[in-house]
């Protein structure tokens, strides 16, 4: 008897991303299918776009990377989009309101079952939205399901009243170390007595109820807790073109390298290459193939399990 593989959910923004070199294809959870997709994984995307060029061009992109657009529900209002500048590869972004994925819906005959859902905080800008993610998280933890929430504080949609509430529905935080700082604050942690990364990833975890929390540090590295245990890993040198889509890979890879049963620390040093690579490109999600033929790779040779 075969055993079905992880299957996984992502629920949120799909949008265009408007950089100096065009458009590209983007939005965190998007982006997060996508790579998942390209890494070998079962994944669902829910999301919202306009019924305009832009709409039907995100149908076909996707389409083209293997996924199911059905999920994606048609809604009146325009196609979102970001305006991107970037300074030294580093971008800054003006993210435009009342847009489809502003209107994201609960799917006809109701949620896809899946083993884990991934979130961002973007999407909890809209009252419509957020209920909607509301009722997944809800549909996933009933049915033991893990919920991994992506952190992405973009002015001025980085309110705490926006995303607070859904740091305590959470098994896995993604975070970068900017927010780290943001959410220490938030939570009334004592920076000062914090003493080191990893007492401060534990303090969170115990301040929300979560068991393990990712935490990219750019061009330090990324770390990872998980239920007392940590983990640290250095980032190779690249020369970044753009960093959009760099975390958002590195979640992808994270979780698809534990589902292909690596352990923690391989599966951290594999997500931080992979955040890298994209680093060096642009847009949010090239081409990952050869990625994927290392992930098998590394999951063919036993590993320990933590």
């Amino acid at each position: 008897m075969s055993i079905q593989p992880l299957s996984f959910c992502c629920i949120g923004e799909s949008l265009w991303d408007a950089l100096p070199e065009g458009l590209f294809l983007g939005g965190a959870p998007l982006n997060v299918a996508v790579d998942l997709r390209a890494l070998g994984q079962r994944v669902t995307l829910i999301s919202a776009v306009g019924q305009d060029t832009l709409g039907l061009l995100v149908h076909k992109r996707l389409e083209e990377r293997g996924l199911d657009t059905s999920w994606i529900h048609s809604s009146t209002l325009d196609t979102g989009w970001v305006e991107v500048s970037l300074e030294q590869g580093l971008p800054s972004y003006t993210i435009h309101e009342s847009v489809a994925w502003d209107d994201l819906q609960t799917p006809e005959g109701g949620f896809p079952a899946c083993d884990t859902l991934v979130h961002g905080s973007l999407a909890l800008r809209s009252p419509t939205s957020a209920r909607t993610i509301q009722n997944a998280i809800d549909h996933t933890l009933s049915r033991g399901g893990k919920v991994v929430f992506d952190l992405n504080l973009r002015p001025p949609f980085d309110q705490p009243e926006i995303y607070k509430p859904f740091l305590k529905t959470c098994t896995m935080l993604k975070l970068n170390d900017d927010e780290l700082i943001v959410l220490q604050g938030v939570l009334g942690i004592d920076v000062k007595a914090k003493g080191s990364l990893q007492k401060s990833l534990e303090v969170i975890a115990q301040a929300v109820g979560c068991t393990e929390i990712l935490c990219t540090q750019g061009a330090q590295g990324a770390s990872v807790w998980k239920e007392g245990e940590f983990w640290q890993q250095d980032a190779e040198t690249v020369h970044a073109v753009d960093t959009v889509g760099a975390g958002d890979a590195f979640l992808a890879g994270y979780l698809a390298a534990q589902a292909k049963g690596l352990s923690i620390r391989d599966a951290l040093g594999f997500s931080t290459k992979l955040a890298g690579y994209v680093a060096t490109q642009s847009g949010a999600t090239p081409t990952l193939s050869d990625y994927k033929e290392t992930l098998n790779a590394m999951s063919s040779t036993p590993t320990e399990t933590r």
